[in-house]
C-alpha cells in the first residue's frame, strides 16, 4: 500500500471535513485523521493518507457543481494520488 501527504489550507481542510461529515464515511480510520488534522488546524495542514483513502476522499467529493475550493482539493488529491502511484 502506498502512502503520501497530503498538504492542504485552512479553508480546504475545513470543506473536505464539511463534506466527509455530511456523507455516510465508512472508513473511520479516514475519518479519525480529517477531524484530527481539523481539531489542531494552522494555515497549512499535512495529512499522511494511503492511496484508498485518497480515493475515497474523491469518491466522497464527487463531480459536479463544486465550489472552487473544492475543486481545488479535488485537484490537489488526484495530484497526491498520481505521485504517489509514479504517474
Amino acid at each position: 500500500m502506498q502512502r503520501g501527504v497530503l498538504v492542504l489550507p485552512k479553508e480546504e481542510l475545513t470543506k473536505l471535513r464539511e463534506k466527509i461529515n455530511t456523507s455516510s464515511c465508512s472508513n473511520q480510520l479516514l475519518c479519525g485523521k480529517i477531524d484530527e488534522a481539523y481539531l489542531n488546524i494552522q494555515n497549512e495542514n499535512r495529512v499522511f493518507l494511503s492511496e484508498e483513502e485518497l480515493e475515497e476522499m474523491l469518491d466522497i467529493i464527487g463531480i459536479g457543481d463544486q465550489d472552487s475550493v473544492l475543486q481545488s482539493t479535488t485537484q490537489k488529491l488526484n495530484d497526491q494520488l498520481r505521485s504517489i502511484r509514479g504517474i
